[in-house]
């Protein structure tokens, strides 16, 4: 359907069948926009009149360019053009061979391979290019996916067999949480799952994720990763409604490296769950945690949320007349890493940078205009998480064979 107008670049065409014979059909890339808005129109959907116009749109976009109306940056059109041009920096700062390969991955999946899936009792559009086997890609472009060992299939006879047969009503793994939601009388749980242990179930729920990720690429090598599962539970099992994945060993303490919650939900509060989860882990191992950058821009808009509230709440009950605090103490409480807490005051007006360090600045007035108490839509539960750091080093390729184990018994 051909809404408003929006200016767009033509990425391929193909053929395609219809009842009076055969088409063309574009796949387009709207300007500025995020990809998962990318899509297949006719013709009839262009506006070529809009051409000259668009043009000069786009060439405003870049303040560089020579046909930007003025041809010079300002402070806003120079973070404009730093974010719009971000991803391509760092790909051209990359070493050659790297440099080659993201432009051929990049080339690769710039068309989404499967337009939509079915996972349990939701039909749900893909956003982007997952590396499913060609020989499922090939057959279908709706996927079945089983929503508990996630095994793709390519048809609703395929999938409905089976599910007849399939043994999994949970994730693999150990569950680590279990809460009671009152207020909607629900379940949630977490489950652990180490990707050397997993390594089908944990390549199929990459796989999955890809197709609502847009990272340059998706790496099947699981093993140096733990996967912590998120389901909602009732009489017939654990449904997977969001997860996130964290590096066994890190030099920088990353504390999460991918995190997802499925479309269907969304807006429910399971990001808040699911980082809250991953800091709760960091300060039981005794670090100071943070994301793996760059985020995703959904990934970016629910930590800073996430971040905000709460330094916020801190903020309202440390300040006072005969209280001062910094972002060295801010971090140490909060468990969040120094460069994040600043990130964020940053953004709230409340940090300067004076005689070589961030110092605080921050009146009771803004944060009265700032605070806006949230209704929990989904709370962590400390004391619910059945968890503890692992002694030793985890092997990050295989786990060791019963005859090992014995003998060190």
């Amino acid at each position: 359907m051909c809404l408003q107008p929006m200016p767009c670049e033509i990425v391929d065409s193909r053929m395609t069948k219809t009842n009076g014979g055969e088409e063309i059909q574009y796949y387009v890339h709207f300007i500025n926009c995020d990809k998962r808005l990318d899509e297949w129109v006719t013709k009839e959907c262009f506006d070529l009149d809009s051409i000259a116009e668009v043009t000069k749109y786009v060439a405003a976009l870049n303040p560089l360019s020579p046909m930007s109306p003025e041809n010079k940056f300002t402070r806003h059109q120079k973070r404009k053009h730093d974010e719009l041009t971000v991803s391509q920096q760092s790909v051209e700062d990359l070493p050659a061979t790297l440099h080659a390969f993201e432009k051929e991955h990049e080339e690769a999946t710039k068309i989404r391979n499967l337009d939509r899936i079915t996972l349990g009792e939701y039909e749900i559009d893909t956003w982007y290019f997952s590396p499913y086997p060609e020989d499922i890609i090939n057959r279908c472009t709706h996927l079945f996916i089983c929503e508990y060992c996630l095994k793709p299939l390519t048809s609703l006879k395929a999938i409905s067999r089976h599910k007849a047969k399939c043994q999994f009503r949970h994730p693999p793994g150990d569950e680590i949480y279990r809460h009671d939601v009152e207020e909607t009388c629900q379940q949630l749980s977490f489950w652990e799952i180490d990707g050397a242990q997993e390594k089908v179930y944990c390549q199929n729920l990459c796989l999955l994720s890809k197709l609502f990720l847009d990272h340059k690429t998706c790496f099947f090598e699981v093993e140096p990763f733990f996967f912590y599962v998120l389901t909602e539970v009732d009489e017939k099992g654990h449904h997977l409604v969001a997860y996130f994945s964290k590096e066994k060993e890190t030099q920088y303490d990353y504390n999460l490296a991918c995190i997802l919650t499925l479309p269907p939900y969304q807006r429910k509060g399971y990001g808040k769950l699911l980082i809250s989860l991953s800091y709760e882990l960091s300060q039981r191992e005794g670090k100071k945690g943070s994301p793996e950058k760059p985020l995703s821009d959904l990934g970016q808009i629910s930590y800073k949320a996430f971040w905000t509230q709460a330094l916020l709440e801190l903020l309202r009950s440390l300040t006072g007349p005969n209280r001062e605090t910094s972002v060295e103490e801010l971090s140490n409480i909060t468990g969040f890493q120094e460069a994040d807490v600043v990130w964020t005051l940053q953004n709230l007006n409340m940090v300067r940078y004076y005689k070589g360090e961030y110092q605080l600045s921050v009146t009771h007035r803004q944060l009265d205009e700032l605070w806006q108490p949230r209704a929990e839509k989904a709370t962590f539960i400390t004391e619910n998480l059945q968890w503890e750091p692992a002694e030793e080093p985890i092997p990050l390729i295989r786990k060791r064979s019963a005859s090992q184990q014995g003998s060190e018994q």
